[in-house]
């Protein structure tokens, strides 16, 4: 009695056998390329320079980058401590001029109190 194996089972023992030669394949491959390949050799030592250059270069821009934000930042900072101080001087009627909103405040209170 000869007994079938079914459609799926098939399928996946003909995977395993495709597998097979594909890794004995990139072995054989592999072990072409563990000998005295000098073209090889000198490919990946491009690789790593080319790499190398872009890291190098992604450095140098990311700098730039982090000085500009870094400028930019205290130039803001300094901005809005000088707005505060020009605030202050408004306020508090300023070291010239003797005058200001904090007078005018101070009028009126003084007026509605009774004075």
């Amino acid at each position: 009695m000869d007994i079938e194996a079914p459609k799926w089972l098939q399928g996946h023992e003909h995977r395993i056998t495709k597998n097979e030669k594909d890794i004995e394949k990139i072995q054989s491959d592999m072990s072409d390329l563990k000998g005295d390949n000098k073209e090889f050799k000198s490919d990946i030592k491009e690789l790593k320079e080319f790499i190398n250059k872009g890291n190098t270069d992604q450095l140098a821009i990311l700098n730039d980058m982090n000085a500009q934000m870094r400028d930019e930042f205290f130039k803001k900072k300094s901005t809005t401590h000088h707005e505060k101080w020009k605030l202050f001087g408004i306020v508090t009627g300023g070291v010239v001029g003797g005058g200001g909103l904090l007078t005018v405040i101070v009028t009126l209170a003084f007026k509605m109190i009774g004075g």
